[in-house]
């Protein structure tokens, strides 16, 4: 076993924590993304856009207190988490549209790749600019 500092071992929970969170809103996303697309209720970027606008505030607060242990400005840090994923939103959605077809299963498959994608550049931007952790968490 390779041992970890305590700076190399609180990155790992927030990266163990971040997936579990991050996992389980792009698995919401995709499965709800899809049906809204599958049920002809919204075409694919609509749906994209809908399903992932209404996740970002419990995003944001699973991301805050259990993924980051955010000590920061909780305005602050929603304001920046919320127009980070606007933006990650508006680049994944200028892009789906030519990957979506007939297939419910595709479908799910194709958003989920684009949601984990723009989980993995939310990561990075969150714990570099955006949250504040508390010390050894």
């Amino acid at each position: 076993m390779i041992p970890l500092t305590d700076e190399a071992r609180a990155l790992l929970g927030r990266v163990i924590r971040f997936l579990a969170v991050g996992g389980t809103s792009a698995l919401l996303y995709s499965i709800a993304s899809a049906l809204l697309v599958e049920w002809r209720w919204l075409g694919p970027q609509a749906a994209g856009i809908v399903c992932y606008t209404l996740a970002i505030p419990l995003a944001f607060l699973a991301q805050r207190r259990f993924t980051f242990a955010s000590k920061g400005a909780p305005g602050r840090e929603f304001g920046a988490y919320a127009a980070l994923q606007v933006v990650v939103l508006a680049v994944s959605t200028a892009f789906i549209a030519p990957f979506i077809g007939d297939s419910l299963m595709l479908n799910a498959v194709v958003f989920l790749i684009f949601g984990l994608s723009a989980a993995f550049v939310s990561f990075v931007i969150c714990q570099t600019l955006i949250f504040r952790p508390a010390r050894g968490g």
